[in-house]
Parts: C-alpha cells; sequence; structure tokens
C-alpha cells in the first residue's frame, strides 16, 4: 500500500472514531422526564436527582417519555383519559402531535422502544390509575 492510501485510510478511521453516534444511546446525554400533570419536559441531573423545566410541551398530561434509538426521535404519550402519541423537540419542550390512539379513555403509563424501533406503551386502559 503507499503512503498516500495508508494515509487517506487513516484519515477516513479518524474521522469514524469522532464522529458521535447517529442516534440515541442508553446510558450517554441528557436525562429527560417529565412532571407529569404539569405537561413540562424536564432534564435531570443524574448526580442530584434536580429538575430542570426545559419548556412546556403543550400536549396536557405527559406521563411517559421515550427515545427512538434508531432516529433519536423522542415521543410523549398522554394521559388523563386522551391517549395521543406526540414528538418532542428536546431543545424547547415543544410537542408536536402524531396521532390518536384509538384507545377512547385511558392514559399512557410508559413507553420504551425496543432496539429495532419497536414502539411499545403500557396503558391504563380505564384511566384512573386502577388497571
Amino acid at each position: 500500500m503507499t503512503v498516500r492510501k495508508l494515509a487517506a485510510l487513516a484519515a477516513v478511521l479518524s474521522t469514524l472514531l469522532v464522529l458521535p453516534p447517529a442516534h440515541a444511546v442508553p446510558g450517554r446525554g441528557t436525562l429527560f422526564g417529565t412532571d407529569a400533570s404539569g405537561g413540562n419536559l424536564i432534564t435531570i441531573d443524574p448526580v442530584t436527582g434536580a429538575g430542570t423545566v426545559v419548556g412546556n410541551m403543550g400536549a396536557g398530561v405527559v406521563p411517559a417519555l421515550a427515545v427512538d434509538p434508531i432516529t433519536g426521535t423522542m415521543y410523549a404519550g398522554t394521559g388523563a383519559g386522551f391517549p395521543a402519541l406526540f414528538t418532542v423537540d428536546p431543545a424547547t419542550g415543544a410537542a408536536t402531535f402524531v396521532g390518536d390512539t384509538g384507545l377512547g379513555f385511558a392514559a399512557f403509563g410508559g413507553l420504551d422502544f425496543s432496539s429495532d424501533g419497536t414502539l411499545f406503551a403500557a396503558v391504563n386502559i380505564a384511566g384512573n390509575g386502577g388497571t
């Protein structure tokens, strides 16, 4: 291999090693949460547990968040009898409506993604925490 080819290969490899991943990686980055009934997106300090409001999502009661491991897109599920799915801008907290779940009077209890990008939800069908 020529010196020129080796230098080009080294440049490509060093670029790949310093580029951040294109998607969310569990255990790295910013920890997000919600204050549920307040509808605010918050960041959480993993050392102290202190929360800082990023912004109001404008989606009502938001008890569930998840980040797609493939795209890095944050999703929110609403509660209080109106189960809808939203995307969330992590910089501002602004939520964008994706769609109604069609579950009637229900509430999201939690959201999570599998490693292949499949979204799962825990849903309280009765909407009152009893089911």
